[in-house]
């Protein structure tokens, strides 16, 4: 039976432990942790009719780009579910909008594992950010995948339609996003084991690390329209990111626990951060997350009432539709965390209690 502990400044008996779901545990009990949605968070259409051709398509690209190109590799892939993310997430998208999200998560995951969590410098991990913008790349530089890749997506998304100022802002948001994703992995090979960081610090690394405020920006693109400036640049909007952010975050923090664990990846996990800081059982900390994610979800759906309110009724429209599908991306990542082989072929327990998660339906 494969075992891990880890560290949480508890006795040696409250120590967390991560089972493979294979494996069976006597006397331990599962508790599902609920996320709770109202119903206008979920999309009409739960999955995509696309999920099972635009994974194929992502991975058959993937291939052919040398990214993908052994059995090891292809079943990391193929683990991620590639077509359930993008079909619960974008179950409401087009279908080239649909594939082009596939390919854009896809990519991202793998060039995380393979070259972000390796790098010290931003300067390392450049290039396919640079090739996003649009930008010219050194000619030796040109041949390798991910700088192809990512350049695919920009050059795609212009054929679509968006223009050069959108692919500039989605790069910026990327690049943003790799710095502080270098600045986090070197927090976890820091050897030192005090952690100062307030819970509040820690929450905010993960915002902009768990990725999903880059992923906001093409949505703008399935909805039919790119963000004026005066949305943008108001402190309404800025704060419905941030709701946005931490809602994923803790999504994928909660669900993350068992992997981070196992990957050595404890100071970056905002949940096992909080019970090593506060001497907390897993259960304390796991019921303050879904507090906070509750609040977010709250905080959104006011904000974005009031953002609206300021807009004229023939742009009101298109914004709100925009901040649906962000819900919809939101509510669609979690189902796919819910049941993702990459997340749930493990559990987390602790005092004979395992834990997993459940995405549900608020009752009005």
């Amino acid at each position: 039976m494969a075992i891990t502990k880890v560290d949480v400044c508890l006795s040696e008996d409250d120590a967390v432990q991560v089972i493979r779901s294979m494996d069976r545990m006597q006397g331990v009990k599962e508790h599902r942790l609920n996320f709770q949605y109202p119903e206008h968070w979920f999309a009409p259409v739960t999955l995509s009719p696309f999920a099972q051709k635009i994974e194929q398509e992502t991975i058959s690209w993937m291939q052919e780009l040398g990214l993908i190109n052994d059995k090891k590799t292809l079943s990391l892939v193929l683990a991620m579910e590639p077509g359930f993310f993008a079909g619960f997430a974008y179950s409401m998208a087009p279908y080239d909008h649909a594939l082009l999200f596939c390919k854009c998560v896809t990519m991202w995951l793998l060039w995380d594992d393979e070259r972000v969590e390796v790098a010290k410098t931003f300067e390392e991990i450049e290039a396919p950010v640079k090739a996003l913008y649009g930008d010219q790349i050194p000619n030796h530089q040109m041949n390798d995948p991910y700088v192809q890749g990512f350049k695919h997506l920009g050059d795609e998304h212009e054929r679509l339609g968006a223009s050069k100022r959108w692919r500039k802002r989605f790069a910026a948001s990327m690049a943003e996003w790799g710095a502080h994703a270098i600045y986090e992995e070197v927090l976890r090979r820091n050897n030192e084991s005090d952690d100062s960081r307030s819970l509040e610090e820690a929450i905010h690394l993960r915002a902009l690390t768990a990725g999903f405020t880059p992923t906001t920006i093409p949505v703008e693109q399935t909805a039919g329209i790119e963000l004026p400036d005066e949305l943008l640049e108001s402190d309404d909007y800025k704060s419905i990111l941030d709701c946005a952010a931490k809602i994923c975050l803790i999504v994928n923090d909660i669900v993350g626990v068992p992997k981070d664990i196992s990957n050595d990846q404890v100071k970056s996990n905002v949940i096992l951060h909080y019970m090593n800081a506060n001497n907390a059982s897993l259960l304390d900390a796991y019921n303050l997350a879904l507090k906070i994610h509750d609040d977010a979800v709250n905080t959104y759906d006011k904000l974005v009432a009031n953002l609206l309110k300021s807009f004229p009724p023939e742009k009101r429209e298109g914004i709100n539709h925009f901040f649906n599908l962000i819900r919809y991306l939101e509510t669609g990542f979690g189902i796919w965390q819910e049941n993702c082989i990459r997340y749930q072929q493990s559990v987390a327990a602790q005092m004979n209690q395992s834990y997993r998660i459940a995405i549900t339906r608020k009752l009005s």
